[in-house]
């Protein structure tokens, strides 16, 4: 349970230091810059990065089961370095 509040407050944090931001700099940096077609199909790229990472973060909050890469590796069959290093010819 403790993982899942640390998650929890680590997602909420995000959020609010990401809403504070974009409303902060976000309009002075749309007006300054979106004049140019290719800077603002950027931003907007940019824009939808900053969603999708954020969405994540909060998928992760409220999962019970680590994402792979996370956690115990034994049981999603990635190779250890050790084990990598030691079937390499050399």
């Amino acid at each position: 349970m403790k993982k899942l509040a640390k998650r929890f407050a680590v997602a909420v944090i995000v959020t609010i230091l990401d809403i504070s931001t974009v409303r902060y700099y976000g309009p002075s940096i749309w007006l300054a810059w979106s004049g140019i077609p290719w800077i603002e199909f950027v931003l907007l790229v940019l824009a939808s990065i900053g969603s999708f990472t954020l969405s994540d973060i909060w998928a992760r909050s409220f999962a019970k089961e680590p994402f792979l890469g996370q956690g115990d590796r034994s049981r999603s069959g990635a190779l250890q370095y050790g084990e990598i290093t030691e079937a390499a010819d050399v």
